[in-house]
């Protein structure tokens, strides 16, 4: 049970996107009141005791131990390295993880250990790989970006969060290389998203509404309301195929536009059209397709396509007048995308 709890606070923080440090911290009527910790660890910081109490304190408080949890990694006998104190770092500080860490060494080397407990250790590595990244990314250091990657290569290669590729858009985006950016986003979208099947999609697809059946049946649920229950059922029945679609959707409009590259423009007309064999009806999809063929060049197939995402959208909805505008510019031959 202890595991599981674990588990699902390792996921809680990685949904909500939780900071410690943004709560306000309060006390019990303790006789070693924060203020006492501080005093304590400013003047023996180097004493295993005192910085265990400190961090302790701060937990109990809900306050961030990063700036400590590699000095007490380092203070404390090998044999505590995967103490309850210890696994609680791990989930409480999973937001501070780098991979040029302390903390990261121990999670690598002692992570049999901590699948025991946590039961999520390799999110908690990704976690670490992805921060990393991102700090690469902030810095544009691509040594740091190398030594993420590495981490990376020694994770199980399924299940995980984001491909490698993915990941090396992601940074070159963030840096500006637009050549770099275009490389991992076609090789992303062609080597992964472009290769799910039908089949699959709707194996995934039935598979979910099997999990929102059983979670229905549940004690916990069990009561609730049949309109509810039908909601979630009709939502889950393709809740896959929107999100293959909108992950093809998003990265085609993302090309669209950054790029005037007309092979990669190309590529994303192809991720657009995939998006319309998912889900033909939907409007932001054919209003991408619509601006990716004015881009390319083909202003009567855009605008015919422009035209018929708008005759999908009600008259009364706010979102007419953008497409609208769109189809204004495409006949005027004005740039429907970012300067």
């Amino acid at each position: 049970m202890k595991k599981f709890l674990l588990l699902i606070s390792v996921l809680l923080f990685s949904i909500s996107g939780y900071s410690q440090d943004t709560q306000t911290p309060t006390e019990t009527n303790d006789s070693k009141p924060l203020s006492f910790w501080e005093s304590e660890y400013a003047q023996k910081k180097d004493d295993p005791a005192v910085l265990k109490g400190y961090i302790e304190k701060r937990l109990s408080m809900g306050l961030s131990n990063a700036f400590v949890f590699d000095k007490y990694l380092q203070l404390i006998p090998e044999e505590e390295r995967t103490s309850e104190i210890v696994v609680n770092l791990y989930v409480k500080e999973m937001r501070f993880l780098r991979v040029n860490s302390i903390a990261f060494d121990n999670l690598i080397k002692y992570k049999s250990e901590f699948e025991k407990t946590i039961g999520a250790v390799n999110f908690l590595i990704f976690t670490a790989i992805k921060n990393t990244i991102d700090d690469a990314a902030l810095l544009k250091d691509e040594k740091l970006l190398n030594a993420a990657m590495s981490a990376y290569d020694q994770l199980p290669q399924t299940g995980l969060p984001m491909q490698k590729d993915e990941l090396y858009r992601a940074y070159y985006q963030q840096t500006g290389d637009t050549d770099q950016y275009i490389k991992y986003t076609i090789s992303y979208v062609n080597n992964n998203l472009m290769k799910i099947s039908d089949d699959s999609i709707s194996q995934k697809d039935k598979e979910n509404v099997k999990l929102i059946e059983t979670m229905f049946k549940s004690e916990s649920l069990s009561n609730t309301n049949s309109g509810m229950t039908a909601k979630w059922k009709e939502q889950s029945s393709h809740m896959e195929r929107d999100k293959i679609g909108n992950q093809l959707d998003n990265v085609a409009h993302e090309i669209f536009d950054q790029v005037t590259e007309k092979k990669a423009l190309k590529n994303a007309l192809k991720w657009s059209e995939r998006s319309l064999e998912l889900s033909p009806d939907n409007v932001q999809y054919l209003d991408t397709y619509a601006n990716l063929l004015y881009k390319l060049g083909r202003e009567k197939a855009a605008i015919a396509k422009e035209e018929l995402a708008l005759s999908k959208v009600a008259k009364e909805d706010v979102g007419r007048y953008r497409i609208e505008d769109t189809i204004y510019k495409m006949k005027a031959g004005k740039k429907t995308w970012k300067e």
